[in-house]
């Protein structure tokens, strides 16, 4: 199976990336390279002080980590609990978290702008050129102490 390919903790048992749980055990999967103990995210796994830039579904993070690696941002990708990190997602429960060093941080949002305009093609104009006083990538107003878009979830830093 694939690098999405998601396991029982329990059983061992592979399954797609689209399944959520066991069907023989009942209990929550995760993804077969992080339990293996191998980089989820391909690359060479980051240690130190390091920020999310998106909580999302493993399809949507995976392009990022592409589109940063392409970029020479090295990353790490790893299934968290949204709330923990106040971060709203598009998935339900756990998501695949993407991280960076926080010098990294500006890039990769910038990024993760261009990413999130081809994942939502039909984004406000005004979003698209970067002319919005709001949010980078839906134009919706913002709070200046906001972390994230309170319309589309972009992770808008500390």
């Amino acid at each position: 199976m694939g690098p999405g390919t998601k396991r029982c903790p329990e059983c061992g048992e592979d399954f797609l990336p689209t399944a959520t749980v066991c069907s023989d055990c009942g209990v929550p999967l995760r993804l077969a390279a992080e339990l293996s103990g191998a980089p989820v995210g391909g690359g060479p796994q980051l240690e130190g002080e390091l920020v999310l830039v998106r909580a999302e579904g493993p399809a949507w993070v995976e392009q990022l980590a592409d589109r940063l690696r392409a970029a020479g941002i090295p990353s790490r990708v790893e299934i968290i609990d949204p709330e923990r990190f106040k971060a709203r997602s598009g998935v339900s429960g756990t998501a695949c978290g993407l991280f960076v060093r926080p010098g990294d941080l500006a890039r990769a949002q910038e990024i993760d702008a261009v990413v999130q305009r081809e994942q939502i093609p039909d984004l406000p104009a005004d979003a698209r050129e970067g002319e919005s006083d709001g949010c980078p990538a839906c134009g919706a107003a913002v709070a200046p102490e906001a972390r994230e878009c309170p319309d589309c979830g972009l992770f808008l830093g500390a």
